[in-house]
């Protein structure tokens, strides 16, 4: 007997969405290809570095439905997620 898994798709209200916040990041691009954030830069002028990247993985963000690159890095002693999108823009959610 085969169990089918249920499953419930809710459309997220306006209130719920997240909207994509573009950033500047100045990143090293390798020579294997690899992209590798090294600081933010704010609207104001103010740069952040990123102390690590600790992890880059390919993902796709549910709120906006496209797939990008999702960077874990730690900025100010906080880990926090910055994404790099197919047209190779940076953004956080």
């Amino acid at each position: 007997m085969a169990i089918k898994n249920k499953t419930t798709i809710m459309a997220k209200t306006n209130s719920d969405a997240q909207e994509k916040k573009f950033i500047r990041v100045i990143a090293d691009m390798r020579p294997n290809a690899q992209i590798i954030p090294l600081k933010i830069v704010a609207d104001d002028g103010r740069d952040f570095a990123i102390q690590n990247v600790f992890s880059i993985v390919r993902t796709i963000v549910e709120d906006i439905g496209e797939q990008c690159m999702a960077y874990h890095i730690i900025v100010n002693d906080t880990r926090k997620v910055i994404y790099l999108d197919k047209n190779f823009a940076w953004f956080v959610m």
